[in-house]
């Protein structure tokens, strides 16, 4: 009995034992069960295949779809500008000789016309340099007269051809000598125009006027009556305004935008609501060295006088907008560099994305234009594509990313 009993027991024992090692196998099972089926977060759900990447609803990652659009982009961009005078309409007029100041007849400010006079100025040198022309023209019309008798006798066969030859050399020497004298005024900035000289002499012979040569502004008045003057002090600064420069600098990036005759719009804050319409007249031939900037400057129409020298405002510069017929624009945000390449996430059943290579051709602050494999029916992603490439390269390393 007491064997049975025992064998019994033993049968018992290794039947717990088994089951018990069942058990535990079977636990195991279903533990690795149970971490094979956790998901990710019901939110986003991501997958990685040959054809792309795959995301359930990319609008949760802040990404919208867009389709590309046939057309041209206009690379117009803007730069800060002052307003100058235009230095061809600026007129630093100075005496010439000295002198001093008889009369001033205009002032700060005032606008005058062509040929106003200015100002009345007393030279001894002037009085000098005209007495000499004045000489010159005398001895040149009395041998100018005595030559046209004697060239009349000795055709007529009545004096020598000697006396002939003596009337024509004086002739010769008095039309040099006027010559001379002219051409002394005119080194000092003078002409008979511009003194009250007269054949007569019945005007002062020191005193001349100083006029304007053109339409314009007075800006600068530099004397007063009664003050003496050197040959190269200044007199009068004049300054025609209907056309002004609007000038501004332009980063070395940007200069293969520019174009001498493009079309510029400059607006101001000190004229709100106001564009004023130009063209670029010229382009610096070297850059800033300090900058690394171009100078760029624009006439425009200021017959108003509504701008004035330096105001400063913001220039627009209108390129034409390029003639390519295959470029598609999309959003700035719908387009990535990766290295030195550039490329798009086309969205194929709206969750499944794949990378596009394209090529750049112009950008705006808002638009790209590209080229490459796109149609008008692809849908595009646009937004945060940092996302999109993260996910990617995560996925492309055998992780998941959410």
């Amino acid at each position: 009995m007491k064997l049975k009993h025992s064998l019994l027991m033993k049968t018992i024992a290794l039947s717990l034992l088994w089951v018990g090692v069942w058990c535990l196998a079977g636990g195991d099972h279903d533990h690795d069960h149970g971490a094979e089926e956790t998901k990710t977060p019901d939110h986003q759900t991501e997958n990685h295949d040959d054809h792309g990447l795959l995301i359930d609803d990319p609008s949760k990652l802040g990404l919208t779809l867009v389709h590309p659009k046939r057309g041209n982009l206009s690379q117009a961009f803007s730069r800060p500008a002052e307003i100058q005078f235009d230095s061809k309409r600026i007129a630093h007029l100075k005496s010439g000789l000295g002198g001093f100041v008889r009369e001033v007849h205009s002032e700060w400010g005032q606008k005058v016309r062509k040929d106003q006079v200015l100002v009345t100025l007393e030279s001894r040198e002037l009085g000098e340099a005209q007495a000499q022309l004045l000489a010159a023209e005398a001895r040149f019309r009395l041998a100018e007269k005595t030559y046209n008798r004697e060239a009349a006798l000795w055709r007529d066969q009545i004096t020598p051809e000697q006396d002939y030859l003596d009337a024509l050399e004086k002739w010769e020497n008095a039309r040099i000598a006027l010559r001379l004298a002219r051409q002394a005024l005119a080194a000092v900035g003078f002409d008979e125009r511009q003194t009250t000289l007269q054949a007569d002499g019945g005007d002062s012979l020191t005193r001349y006027q100083l006029t304007a040569p053109f339409d314009g502004t007075i800006i600068n008045q530099h004397v007063s009556q009664g003050e003496f003057l050197e040959a190269q002090d200044a007199v009068v600064t004049l300054v025609d305004p209907s056309v002004v420069w609007v000038v501004a600098r332009v980063p070395e990036t940007d200069i293969r935008r520019l174009a001498v005759d493009m079309p510029v719009r400059l607006s101001t804050a000190a004229l709100p609501g106001r564009v004023f319409s130009g063209r670029c007249d010229y382009l610096a031939a070297e850059l800033d060295k300090e900058t690394r900037t171009l100078e760029v400057r624009a006439a425009l129409d200021n017959r108003d006088g509504a701008l004035r020298a330096g105001m400063f405002g913001e220039l627009t510069f209108l390129p034409v907008a390029s003639t390519e017929t295959d470029q598609w624009l999309l959003p700035k945000n719908a387009l990535q560099r990766v290295g030195d390449q550039w490329q798009v996430y086309a969205a194929h059943d709206g969750r499944r994305f794949e990378v596009v290579p394209v090529k750049l051709s112009a950008t705006t602050a808002d638009q790209v234009a590209v080229q490459g494999a796109l149609s008008a029916d692809m849908t595009i992603a646009a937004g945060d594509l940092f996302v999109l490439k993260s996910m990617a390269e995560k996925s492309a390393m055998g992780g998941h990313s959410h």
